[in-house]
């Protein structure tokens, strides 16, 4: 959680080729969008999994949700571009 948890996430999504979204979420400007895919791809599937069964969502709607609210909640997160 916290900011320790934003950068660990974000560091991931760059790992994973996502950088570009990131930082556009991070940055000024336009928040790039992000695929359902491109997200199952970057996150571990334990957390998926952890996610599913908190939420009591599917995997495909928690990827959904995930790439709709992600790149907002970051930008929010992220005032001048900081973590």
């Amino acid at each position: 959680g916290g900011r320790q948890g934003l950068a660990s996430l974000t560091d991931q999504l760059r790992g994973a080729g996502l950088g570009d979204q990131v930082d556009s979420w991070v940055g000024p400007g336009q928040n790039r969008a992000i695929d359902p895919n491109d997200l199952a791809r970057a996150i571990p599937p334990q957390a998926l999994d952890d996610v599913e069964r908190l939420t009591g969502m599917g995997r495909d709607d928690v990827l959904s949700e995930l790439s709709r609210g992600l790149p907002g909640m970051v930008d929010r997160l992220t005032p001048q571009g900081r973590m």
